[in-house]
């Protein structure tokens, strides 16, 4: 429980950090859109990683592997895991996005690279 707890807050951090860069831009008056988009991405992994650690658990190569930064695949894993509890199930009955959501993320991501 600790673990999902710390990977929460730092996905709240990180999504904090993508709003403020999100209305910041450099001295030349470019936003900081790439960096923006980067945070989002890590806030959006670590919180489905939370939600897994609580729930269904991460496998090794999801928590340190290349699926580990697969939103999409983490997304459908959490979605389709066999919740054990009643909050398990509301938590994920009202999980956000789609896999359409983490494909756009993912390719807005990889464009920012």
């Amino acid at each position: 429980e600790s673990q999902a707890s710390i990977w929460l807050s730092q996905a709240e951090y990180d999504l904090q950090t993508a709003f403020h860069l999100k209305e910041a831009s450099d001295s030349a008056g470019r936003p900081f859109s790439s960096p923006a988009v980067f945070f989002a991405s890590q806030a959006v992994e670590k919180a489905l990683k939370s939600a897994m650690l609580r729930s269904c658990g991460l496998t090794t190569e999801e928590f340190t592997g290349q699926e580990g930064h697969d939103l999409e695949a983490l997304h459908l894993r959490l979605k389709g895991a066999d919740p054990e509890t009643k909050p398990q199930k509301l938590a994920q009955d009202q999980l956000p996005g789609n896999t359409s959501d983490m494909a756009w993320l993912k390719k807005a991501y990889l464009a920012t690279r």
